[in-house]
């Protein structure tokens, strides 16, 4: 013999959804799982404008607004280049990569960007110089975790 189902009170419905509703708001919107990494609060670059100006060291030796490269990503068009201060997002063909080569040696050292209106050109004393073809530029601030 079947046992009688007992009927769900509304009071139950409520708390489920509104549990159901509280995880949603923590956990964000719904989407590919892919967090956009691209800048906040950004505005377009102008040509010549030069990102990183390495100063005369302070006490402790530091280069005064040294940015470090995190990483140079390429994803639907738009190409990511993120410092330890800021980040960068421009128009980029991304069939045409950077090589992961040449990105390692810029990788975790301090640089200079200069955006020309049509290439990004990241610089280190030793490293020497790395030209990405990229245009539409915007500068702002980023998460810099990688």
């Amino acid at each position: 013999m079947r046992k009688a189902s007992r009927p769900v009170r509304p009071a139950y419905i409520a708390a489920t959804l509104a549990v159901v509703a509280m995880a949603a708001m923590a956990f964000g919107p719904c989407g590919t799982g892919v967090r956009d990494k691209t800048p906040s609060k950004a505005r377009p670059m102008v040509a010549g404008e030069v990102l990183g100006k390495v100063g005369a060291p302070s006490a402790d030796g530091t280069p005064i607004v040294a940015r470090t490269l995190l990483s140079v990503t390429c994803r639907e068009g738009v190409v990511v280049v993120r410092t330890n201060v800021d980040g960068i997002s421009a128009l980029m063909d991304c069939s045409r990569p950077v090589p992961q080569s040449s990105l390692d040696r810029f990788i975790g050292v301090p640089v200079i960007i200069t955006y020309t209106g049509d290439v990004l050109r990241v610089e280190n004393s030793n490293a020497g110089k790395l030209e990405i073809p990229a245009t539409d530029a915007t500068v702002g601030s980023i998460d810099a975790t990688p």
